[in-house]
């Protein structure tokens, strides 16, 4: 390292590898600062994108509460608003009313599925084979149970089906109605 100083030599001192640390320092210091900066770099477009999320989403809470008075409140912008987002507000209260009746019935429906089959399993522990070798009397008791119970597992596949169908029209009615929005801004000649 001395005769490097001494002779003022900027190659570097090799090893007898032909290795030379200087060098190899220098180039793990511009990939550090190289990756420093990037790092910095990628904050700086992050910070834009979340500052440009929250101007959208302000324009688009802006837009709902225009439509929702649009909606609450008579006006002349109201046809105007409901041709744009193709939603009207009858719509959404009468979706939002079906799910408030079929979600309770939905959770319901499957305990009382399990319950019958429960009641059924006691009853006739080897299914259809226990009703065979039961007595005349206890079949008609039997196969009650048995109807109850898949009357019951029907019912519950049929009230979740009724509930994932409310909740797919919502989730179309919320598109329909950001596109909406979206056409309300363009229409407006608002860009982002």
């Amino acid at each position: 390292m001395s005769d490097h100083n001494a002779a003022g030599n900027d190659e570097g001192v090799t090893d007898s590898d032909g290795f030379d640390p200087f060098a190899a320092f220098q180039a793990r210091r511009r990939i550090y600062l190289t990756a420093l900066a990037m790092q910095r770099h990628e904050h700086d477009v992050m910070n834009r994108i979340a500052a440009h999320a929250v101007r959208l989403k302000k324009s688009l809470l802006e837009l709902l509460s225009a439509w929702l008075l649009a909606q609450t409140v008579p006006s002349a912008d109201t046809a105007e608003a409901e041709r744009l987002s193709g939603c009207t507000m009858d719509e959404w209260f009468a979706l939002q009313a079906e799910y408030d009746t079929v979600q309770p019935i939905a959770r319901q429906r499957p305990e009382d599925a399990v319950a019958a089959e429960a009641k059924y399993q006691q009853a006739a522990p080897f299914g259809i084979v226990t009703a065979w070798f039961a007595s005349e009397s206890e079949r008609p008791r039997l196969n009650d149970l048995q109807a109850a119970a898949q009357a019951q597992r029907l019912s519950a596949s049929t009230a979740q089906a009724a509930l994932n169908a409310n909740n797919t029209q919502r989730r179309l009615f919320g598109r329909r109605f950001l596109r909406g929005c979206l056409a309300h801004v363009q229409a407006l000649g608002t860009t982002y």
